[in-house]
């Protein structure tokens, strides 16, 4: 198995985990307090920003099945690395942000996972991959 065969793998697993987790913060099972840095401040903010949330993993999770294949590519293999890139800045930015958490939880724990995600990210976007999307 190579190395962006690995990320592939590591990134289907964290943002499937992160959606289910969403989904549990939606469904008041997880407070909702321990995400955002703490700065949300009622029950619509939550909603507001974990809708946001669970788009973006979605998004994400769904460039990573098509760039590993698992789902028939619709981007050129062009645009799907640029998406990567994109990724990766963002979690990049991600990581920072849990760093200056004001929730000792989010940045206990979502640090390490936002840097993964930044790492397995790097790894996918370097490597060129043959899409069966129009390139």
């Amino acid at each position: 198995m190579t190395l962006s065969r690995i990320a592939e793998f590591i990134l289907i697993v964290i943002f499937s985990l992160l959606i289910i987790f969403h989904v549990l913060i939606l469904t008041s099972v997880i407070p909702y307090d321990i995400v955002w840095g703490s700065r949300l401040s009622s029950h619509e903010d939550m909603i507001t920003f974990e809708a946001i949330s669970l788009s973006l993993n979605g998004a994400f999770l769904w460039i990573i099945l098509m760039h590993a294949q698992f789902i028939k590519p619709v981007l050129s293999s062009k645009v799907s690395r640029v998406l990567l890139w994109v990724m990766m800045g963002l979690f990049i930015l991600n990581t920072l942000g849990n760093l200056v958490s004001e929730n000792d939880f989010e940045k206990v724990a979502f640090t390490p996972v936002t840097i993964l995600l930044s790492i397995c990210l790097f790894l996918l976007a370097k490597t060129k991959k043959h899409s069966t999307a129009t390139n």
